[in-house]
């Protein structure tokens, strides 16, 4: 994932508010205002390229992102399931997702934490020569992000927010630590036999996610 470290940095300034350097991940830390879903107003007619299209189950999820002498690496997000119509309907179903986690090396002592979303998201695509584009409206729905600092302190800031108020105001937050468009927003994607991946557009923000056939 294309994660400034500094936006895990955020993270852990925003976990030591949390817990006041006390251990513990019960703290909701809840603060952002309602906001509406991501969507937008026009739809259009998608298409899938036959390679993709059928049931898929992520193996994982991976990036990594520098910043000066700071590292940070992301791994895990296996157990999504995600079904991909001929005409490019996509739902994805998080209920069974691992946790992604992230690990930043900023000389010093590993911050490390998770991420996870849960509910189903729905949508529509288009593919073009490799490219993977999404078609308006996009229906997050209940999808919930769950966020979690293990490493040096515990703290979850974020306790099963909707997704869309997390957009509304996570993000500011926590840079872009946690990819707020899974699945279903613009990127590029390679069919391997039984296998496809899905990463993000250029430079943009985002998770490389893995899937296999179920």
């Amino acid at each position: 994932m294309r994660t400034p470290a500094k936006a895990v940095m955020t993270l852990v300034a925003l976990g030591l508010a949390v817990t006041g350097c006390e251990t513990g991940t019960g703290g909701t830390g809840s603060t952002a205002s309602p906001s509406p879903t991501p969507s937008s107003s026009g739809s259009a007619a998608g298409q899938a390229a036959e390679c993709v299209t059928g049931n898929w189950r992520t193996t994982g999820a991976t990036g990594s992102a520098g910043s000066g002498e700071a590292t940070a690496e992301v791994t895990g997000g296996s157990g999504v399931a995600v079904d991909i119509q001929r005409d490019g309907a996509v739902r994805a179903d998080f209920s069974g997702m691992q946790p992604v986690t992230f690990d930043l090396n900023a000389g010093g002592p590993s911050i490390r934490g998770q991420f996870r979303y849960d509910g189903t998201a729905n949508g529509t695509v288009r593919t073009m020569e490799g490219t993977w584009e999404p078609i308006p409206p996009v229906e997050w729905g209940e999808v919930r992000v769950t966020v979690d600092l293990t490493s040096p302190v515990k703290a979850r800031p974020f306790d099963n927010v909707r997704l869309g108020d997390y957009v509304g105001d996570g993000v500011g937050q926590t840079g872009n630590v946690v990819d707020v468009q899974p699945f279903l927003g613009k990127g590029a994607y390679e069919c391997r036999g039984d296998t496809l991946v899905l990463s993000p557009a250029g430079n943009d923000s985002g998770l490389t996610w893995t899937l296999a056939r179920a």
